[in-house]
């Protein structure tokens, strides 16, 4: 009994065995190799990005079916952890590849020729390399390039020579050039069948094995190494294996007929790393850091590994922290986009962004963008910015909970709620720009030579003329083009058909987006435009439709054959005309009160006897009636609303001017004021931007852009603009800057492109 029982516990110990055998193999399946750190120290915090390897550790290759799901980083000593994500590196890798020419190579040379050349096929994205050959010397034999059939070309001119090998020398001048390499990944790639010896069997090089490794350490450049093993002792692969192991490579001692894959394996290492990036804050020195990396629901990789800061670092500002990654100006929408990532976007109720001038320390916009994301772009439009002017925004993050502002960003070692960037709004780069070189007349047209920027924004060209005389607006005078010459060219003005009058004129165009929003304005003044006459545009009426010169033609024709007809009828009924009444001119006229007879039997009449005419008395003349005399005025006389008259003394009591009741009816402007009607309750009246007695927040308009006022002496409403940038205009006359002009009832006042409104004045 005690035998079987003690057989059962034997089972039972080797079962328990087994298992935790097997526990232990797959906990150990895989682990982390970190090959790069990168560290970045900006004000707020520290920048921290990772490239690392999960290798198999049972053959330090990588395991290319693994993708990690997510990482942590963490500074225990400061109690910080960061939950961050596992993605592919996102900057380039600089490889060299550095090969051993020796005269011991001559025999192997083309099997190395032939591996590298086959690892070219098997490259990590976005990778540059070089190729170094190297015995008692180093040459170079293909600077960096993408260019693979390049790197392919100098692999064939590698070239082996009867000297010794230089390996330490030749490793240390790659670490070298790879820290003058752009901002990237590094790594070297050696390949030795010897040791480093001259052919005397003394080290060959000048700097030792520990001067490479501490370079390459301290440069954080990952050495690969393969050893070409033909003989027992023709390798060091102690300082082989632990130059990579020191610097997170990959080692490899091989037999000739594995080469190829040796060098396979070194580029699947390349092209299987991983990267995290994390805002950590360590203290200034050196503090301690633990990777972990989840690649299952019940699989954990770790790795503990050091940074060194310059700076000392509190923590992070708030459980939301802010960063503005761009601001890029939008051509298309004419508005900056502004690129902003939060942390804990969930927390934040909305972003407000405020724009400020810096000169004049006033705010000229502000714009609430609710329910954030982590990563945003906000548009700020560009309307009430003025070119080459300097600007700052303040960002801000309102709390859900409490409407206050999150402690977003560091300025000086202290927590700051506003994130400030300065800027100065130049879109000349980026924004169509118009200029007219000339104008000419053609035809009764205006041909316009200009020259054109960013024409793809571009949707077409209006514009319109100002009469220099009086300073308005020509009527019928406005044009639009859709079609636009590349870069420069001649576009037309149509205006023989608008009845422009002969003047002198000043030219407006505008440049429009494809939104028909208005990108820059151009004007040429001293234009003399001549109107065709009323021949020339007949003339060209016949001649774009011959029809109308045929229906001309043939109302004349007609006219003509009516003419005659009505001659030969007259001829008909009243007989030949007695040669115009020429014959018979020479006798004297005579009267006779008698009638001349028709024929020779008609009797003539005789005449009758008329009676003197019998004198007849005037009848007598009545007296006019005489005017009673006026009554004398008195000294102290008034008169009421009369005429004025000479009296020393009299008081002349007249009418007084009552401003009349004005009320303004808002037809175009900003959303939300639209037909909206003010009435003006005092004079003068001043309308702006954002001063006045009526406030329109229209980007265009002046921050104070016109005035009504009243005439006591006339009696008459005027209105006078301001010197606004935009220009106002009252029905069709344009008033110069300090002009005045008398407002009408049912007027329309255009101040700036955008705003319309009507008067309405009652007397």
């Amino acid at each position: 009994m005690i035998k079987r029982i003690g057989i059962i516990f034997f089972i039972v110990l080797l079962a328990f065995v087994y298992s935790s055998t097997v526990l232990a193999q797959d906990a150990a399946r895989y682990e982390i190799r970190i090959s790069q750190i990168s560290t970045l120290e900006t004000p707020d915090a520290m920048v921290l990005k990772t490239y690392f390897n999960i290798l198999d550790p049972k053959t330090s290759l990588p395991a290319l079916d693994v993708t990690p799901q997510s990482a942590q980083v963490s500074l225990p000593q400061y109690n910080y952890t960061a939950e961050v994500p596992v993605t592919r590196p996102d900057v380039p890798i600089y490889v060299v590849l550095v090969l051993d020419a020796s005269g011991s190579m001559s025999g192997v040379a083309a099997d190395l020729q032939k591996a590298a050349k086959q690892a070219l096929e098997n490259t990590p994205n976005d990778s540059f390399f070089a190729v170094v050959q190297f015995d008692e010397e180093i040459k170079l034999l293909q600077d960096f390039t993408q260019n693979i059939s390049a790197v392919s070309f100098a692999i064939d001119q590698y070239k082996v020579s009867n000297k010794g090998t230089c390996l330490y020398d030749a490793t240390f001048s790659a670490v070298e050039s790879l820290q003058k390499a752009p901002t990237g990944r590094r790594s070297i790639v050696v390949f030795t069948d010897g040791r480093d010896e001259n052919r005397d069997g003394k080290q060959c090089s000048k700097h030792s094995f520990q001067e490479t490794l501490n370079l390459a350490m301290e440069s954080q450049v990952p050495v690969n190494t393969i050893g070409l093993s033909f003989k027992e002792g023709n390798l060091n692969e102690v300082e082989l294996n632990g130059l990579a192991s020191s610097t997170g490579g990959f080692a490899a001692i091989v037999k000739r007929d594995d080469l190829s894959q040796a060098f396979s394996n070194i580029m699947d290492v390349l092209k299987s790393q991983w990267m995290i990036q994390a805002d950590v804050y360590p203290r200034r020195g050196t503090s301690q850091v633990l990777l972990t990396v989840k690649i299952s629901d019940t699989e954990v990789l770790s790795q503990n590994y050091s940074i060194n800061s310059n700076t000392d670092y509190p923590g992070p500002p708030s459980p939301v922290r802010a960063q503005l990654d761009g601001l890029l100006l939008n051509a298309v929408e004419q508005s900056y986009d502004v690129q902003f990532t939060l942390t804990s976007p969930e927390l934040v109720k909305y972003v407000k962004i405020e724009v400020w001038d810096k000169s004049a320390g006033a705010k000229v916009g502000e714009f609430i963008y609710e329910n954030p994301q982590e990563s945003n772009v906000f548009q700020i439009p560009t309307e009430t910015l003025t070119i080459d002017r300097g600007y700052f925004l303040l960002i801000s993050a309102i709390s859900k909970a409490d409407n206050t502002p999150f402690e977003i960003a560091r300025e000086d070692d202290k927590a700051v709620k506003e994130f400030k960037h300065e800027f100065v709004f130049d879109p000349s780069s980026v924004f169509p720009n118009l200029q007219i070189q000339s104008i000419s007349e053609r035809n009764n047209d205006l041909a316009v030579d200009v020259s054109l920027s960013n024409v793809a924004l571009v949707g077409g060209l209006d514009g319109w003329l100002i009469d220099e005389e009086t300073n308005t607006k020509v009527e019928g005078s406005d044009f639009k083009i859709s079609e636009v010459p590349e870069t420069s060219g001649t576009v037309i003005i149509p205006l023989r058909n608008s009845r422009v009058p002969n003047g002198k004129y000043t030219i407006v165009m505008r440049v429009l987006s494809k939104n028909e929003k208005v990108f820059s304005t151009a004007t040429y003044e001293g234009v003399t435009y001549t109107a065709a006459t009323l021949f020339e545009r007949l003339w060209l009426v016949f001649v774009a439709a011959p029809i109308f010169l045929a229906a001309v033609l043939a109302v004349v024709v007609a006219v003509v054959l009516f003419l005659m007809f009505s001659g030969n009828r007259q001829k008909a009924l009243s007989g030949t005309p007695v040669m115009g009444g020429q014959l018979g001119r020479g006798f004297k006229a005579e009267k006779s009160s008698m009638p001349l007879p028709l024929a020779d039997e008609e009797p003539v009449r005789k005449p009758q006897q008329v009676a003197p005419p019998r004198p007849v008395a005037s009848p007598p003349v009545s007296a006019s009636p005489s005017r009673p005399p006026a009554a004398p005025l008195k000294a102290d006389a008034t008169l009421i609303a009369g005429p004025a008259q000479n009296f020393a003394d009299a008081t002349l009591i007249g009418s007084a001017a009552v401003p009349p009741l004005v009320s303004i009816e808002i037809l175009e402007g900003p959303a939300g004021m639209v037909r909206q009607t003010h009435r003006i309750k005092s004079f003068p009246f001043v309308i702006g931007r954002n001063d006045g007695d009526l406030v329109i927040p229209d980007p265009h308009l002046s921050r104070r852009h016109l005035q009504i006022s009243f005439d006591a002496t006339r009696g008459v409403c005027l209105v006078t603009d301001l010197e606004s940038s935009n220009g106002s205009q009252l029905d069709s006359q344009y008033l110069s800057h300090g002009q005045s002009a008398e407002a009408r009832s049912g007027m329309l006042l255009r101040l700036g492109p955008n705003v319309v409104l009507r008067l309405d004045v009652q007397k």
